[in-house]
């Protein structure tokens, strides 16, 4: 409906109220099918607003490995283990969260420390990934954070999100036995958060999925 000159213009603050009478009756029809995980993707981006929808592929390989992958756990800290010389504390702050209601803040106070999980995986490549952004959002690097596998630091890949957030992944071979794996922190100082931990038995990294 337009009245004067205000076809295709925006008319801010206008609330409209349609009515249909009578009232809309027909057959259900289907828009649109997914199995699976399917979820928008928001992550990194300051105002909400998605940049479509993301399906990770059906996983025949066990799913993601890592238990608590987002701290969601009634105590948010289960199953992970803060090496020495690093402080880990739960974060609420929605700023610094990529998935679920908590992250991890992490703050290296001496020598290069490890936050882990120990994992039993197979004798296979595996994609080890999380996602991590640093309190002032400023880039992040190999000097600041890595992937970890007992008992080193992998050569980790970053890929800038937005708004400060990264994906950090590393392929590795697995160890059929429990293992320490997660994340080396490098950088002294300053806290870095770190959410949605995946381990997948591919040699690539997939849309970040957990739950059932």
């Amino acid at each position: 409906y337009a009245i004067a000159n205000l076809r295709e213009s925006g008319v801010n603050n206008c609330p409209v109220t349609l009515q249909i009478k009578p009232y809309a009756d027909g057959r259900n029809q289907v828009i649109g099918t997914a199995a699976g995980g399917i979820y928008e993707d928001t992550i990194g981006y300051a105002d909400g607003i998605s940049r479509g929808v993301w399906i990770p592929p059906v996983s025949a390989t066990g799913g993601n490995y890592f238990t608590n992958p987002v701290f969601g756990n009634a105590t948010w800290s289960t199953g992970w283990t803060a090496g020495a010389n690093l402080r880990a504390e739960q974060n609420t702050d929605l700023e610094y969260i990529a998935h679920g209601v908590n992250s991890a803040r992490i703050t290296k106070t001496g020598a290069t420390s490890i936050y882990t999980q120990s994992l039993t995986l197979t004798v296979a490549t595996y994609c080890l990934s999380c996602y991590a952004k640093k309190r002032d959002g400023s880039a992040l690097t190999s000097s600041d954070i890595v992937m970890f596998y007992n008992p080193d630091g992998l050569a980790t890949t970053f890929i800038a999100l937005s708004n400060g957030w990264y994906r950090l992944f590393a392929t590795v071979t697995g160890i059929a036995a429990p293992t320490a794996t997660g994340v080396g922190i490098v950088l002294a100082g300053d806290s870095i958060y770190v959410d949605g931990f995946q381990a997948e038995r591919l040699a690539y990294p997939t849309p970040f999925y957990y739950g059932d």
